[in-house]
């Protein structure tokens, strides 16, 4: 029977467990449940599926790593003897692995590796991938792994469907190497930061290509051309981000299954958005437009009938084009995000977005009444609500209205303790998360005994005294998972 292992999340022991790391690190990973001391048996959390049954796994946290039937190792060579050769995932991210052990050429079964933030050689992984047979992976992460070379050992990996090669400096041929020897069979593809300024013609092959992430290469409006060789028929996610692109290609209007587009912090225009929308507007679910230096959006907007969730931040927008907006597809959106777009003023037709559930306006200067006014027109509907930055000195006596509330960022606002004690009375008994940093705040009020929902707490940048904080959890501490004094 296979050994039992822990996990030690980050590298940290929780302060309960009071076990010595150096001492104990390499017996806790190798110990059987049984074995373990009596005293951490309380952040120990067995693995379940989804059925219920337990899994070959334990782990010294309160929380499991990215994956749900993983091998995270503190140091490789320390606990190669808890890696079973039926492994079918495992997680090397940061371990500080420039070479992998040769046990692992048993794991004919390994289905993930993540090989993350470790410094490995373009040569070295060609070796790997050829002398440990990993024919059978689906996924492989090699982000920030120092790379400046692919190899052809990558041609073995016959049934591989997602890869990360984000941030590491690959050249043009490179990924011609990548696409060729894919064998068309990717369906996720990461290479973002990858240096990359001009797309390989034999990327159009990969027609089961779904998701693509592009952003920050400097493809330029220059290139958009080679931006036809995507596969368009097939993308359902295409991140664009940080491209330096002026201008958007005519192939937008192949995509059929596109479902989520990523365009921020590129300078478009009003033209540019308005085609991109009679093109493909029809089938978006998600569109980031962040930081694309609009000051005016398209009437187009109207047709965008599946638009669930739209980025319009950082844009110099006026309080018409917001109204204009909510008029055309507010009745579908569930999440918008306005920050920083220069907002002194909230359009009335708020009251038409019958579905959002999640609204960001920080960073803009909206008053007390407006904040009055956006509550009574959609806050019952409202889950999430940010209103950092946006210099309110009052908090309106509407919150009372918000019941379905869970996250609430208040962060940068000028508020007293009377503001957060109403605050609290008000909707304190349905929030999970409350963002109070930087509000200017020197005492904390007893309503805090009332949030018995409320999980997440930042009070970071307040001047509060010892006798605050001691009270704090004497009210709360019972329900917060994470709490954030940083700066008192």
């Amino acid at each position: 029977m296979a050994k039992q292992f822990c996990h030690l999340d980050s590298g940290k022991l929780d302060a309960s467990t009071k076990l010595d790391k150096a001492k104990n690190i390499e017996d806790s990973i190798s110990s059987s449940p049984q074995h373990i001391d009596p005293s951490q048996k309380k952040s120990i959390n067995p693995i379940k599926n989804s059925k219920g049954t337990k899994k070959q796994g334990w782990y010294l946290s309160g929380k499991a790593p990215r994956f749900a039937n993983v091998m995270s190792l503190e140091r490789s060579s320390m606990s190669i003897r808890s890696i079973q050769p039926d492994q079918k995932w495992l997680d090397l991210s940061g371990r500080g692995v420039t070479e992998l052990p040769e046990y692992l050429k048993n794991c004919r079964k390994l289905k993930e590796l993540n090989l993350s933030n470790n410094c490995l050689s373009h040569s070295y992984i060609s070796s790997s991938l050829k002398s440990m047979y990993w024919r059978s992976l689906n996924k492989e992460y090699l982000s920030c792994c120092g790379l400046t070379g692919l190899t052809e050992g990558l041609k073995d990996c016959y049934e591989l469907e997602e890869l990360d090669l984000s941030n590491n400096r690959l050249s043009h041929s490179d990924f011609s190497t990548l696409v060729r020897n894919s064998r068309n069979d990717l369906k996720k593809l990461n290479l973002s930061g990858c240096g990359l300024t001009v797309l390989p013609g034999y990327l159009e092959d990969c027609d089961k290509l779904e998701e693509l992430n592009l952003s920050n290469n400097r493809l330029g409006h220059s290139d958009t051309f080679s931006l036809k060789y995507l596969p368009w028929h097939s993308l359902k996610k295409l991140n664009l981000s940080c491209c330096g692109l002026t201008g958007l290609p005519e192939d937008l209007g192949d995509c059929h299954e596109l479902e989520e587009l990523n365009l921020s912090n590129n300078r478009l225009s009003h033209s540019d958005i308005s085609t991109l929308i009679r093109m493909c507007g029809d089938v978006l679910k998600k569109l980031d437009l962040s930081g694309c230096g609009l000051t005016k959006l398209p009437k187009d907007l109207r047709d965008c009938h599946e638009l669930e969730e739209l980025n319009l931040s950082n844009n110099r927008l006026s309080h018409s084009d917001i109204s204009t907006l909510i008029r055309m597809c507010g009745d579908v959106l569930k999440k918008l995000d306005l920050s920083g777009c220069g907002l002194t003023k909230l359009p009335k037709d708020l009251r038409d977005c019958h579905e959002l559930e999640e609204l960001n306006l920080s960073n803009n200067r909206l008053s007390h009444s407006d904040i009055s006014t956006l509550i009574r027109m959609c806050g019952d509907v409202l889950k999430k609500l940010d209103l950092s930055g946006c210099g309110l000195t009052k908090l309106p006596k509407d919150l009372r209205d918000c019941h379905e509330l869970e996250e609430l960022n208040l962060s940068n606002n000028r508020l007293s303790h009377s503001d957060i004690s109403t605050l609290i009375r008000m909707c304190g008994d349905v929030l999970k998360k409350l963002d109070l940093s930087g509000c200017g705040l020197t005492k904390l009020p007893k309503d805090l005994r009332d949030c018995h929902e409320l999980e997440e707490l930042n009070l970071s940048n307040n001047r509060l005294s010892h006798s605050d904080i001691s009270t704090l959890i004497r009210m709360c501490g019972d329900v917060l998972k994470k709490l954030d004094l940083s700066g008192c």
